[in-house]
């Protein structure tokens, strides 16, 4: 991917990453717990423990976030009594306080995750700035999105949201590419993140309309050379993909 750009600009990138990490770093040291992501830190350590998949949290809001957030948690004993906490807001208590290890070390290790993540999509918004308006322009969309502080915020905490707008973000993506260059690596790309974004937040059912919409005026402007057949029949299997997947 780097090949496209000249050395100056290759260490311009590294350097615009190497700060959104800094900075991801040091708000997850720095900053306390918030208070709905008490009910998230645990989760998926919970069912990967237990295989039980009732507990509250996983009622509330789809599951990828929490079992992201257990990533590093996994390695870790924890005293199995832990799980028998329905409510989500006891258990992540009882994870953090409870667990006998050290509360801010099991917070960091549950935000961690999301710092990478933070950084796999800060090269998918390098990647279709680029695409879309040139290298500088990519250059500067990752600029501003290493320094939005929104990013920056929510990327530090184990919660659902961020996890939910990069899904959207890469799924939307890989649907544009759809459109453009129809073949069955993106078709399976956009179901891939599709579902993924399902699985993170319910909001992402507005990804449905949307990706009708865009598609829709694509055929309508005739950009592309996308065909109102191509349209449909890629939307009918992106719609059997995703209920494959999210009913297994």
């Amino acid at each position: 991917m780097l090949k496209k750009y000249s050395r100056l600009q290759i260490f311009i990138i590294i350097l615009l990453l190497i700060s959104l990490l800094a900075q991801g770093l040091v708000g997850i040291i720095s900053n306390s717990i918030t208070w709905d992501e008490r009910c998230y830190v645990g989760g998926g350590k919970a069912v990967f423990s237990t295989g039980y998949m009732r507990y509250m949290s996983l009622l509330d809001h789809p599951p990828l976030s929490s079992y992201i957030n257990s990533i590093f948690l996994l390695p870790i004993k924890f005293d199995s009594g832990i799980w028998n906490y329905n409510e989500c807001w006891d258990m992540g208590y009882a994870v953090l306080f409870n667990s006998g290890y050290n509360a801010d070390t099991i917070l960091f290790l549950s935000r961690l995750p999301f710092i990478f993540l933070s950084i796999i999509l800060a090269i998918y918004v390098l990647n279709w700035a680029t695409e879309l308006y040139g290298k500088k322009s990519g250059l500067l969309a990752l600029f501003f999105y290493s320094f939005n502080p929104s990013v920056i915020a929510y990327s530090g905490l184990a919660t659902s949201d961020f996890t939910a707008s990069a899904m959207i973000f890469i799924a939307t993506y890989y649907f544009w590419k759809l459109i453009k260059r129809p073949s069955s690596k993106n078709l399976i790309l956009t179901g891939f993140f599709f579902s993924l974004a399902l699985l993170s937040k319910t909001t992402a059912i507005l990804l449905i309309p949307l990706f009708i919409i865009i598609g829709s005026t694509a055929v309508y402007k005739k950009e592309y050379n996308l065909k109102l057949k191509t349209l449909i029949k890629n939307l009918i299997v992106e719609g059997i993909l995703n209920g494959t997947t999210d009913t297994a």
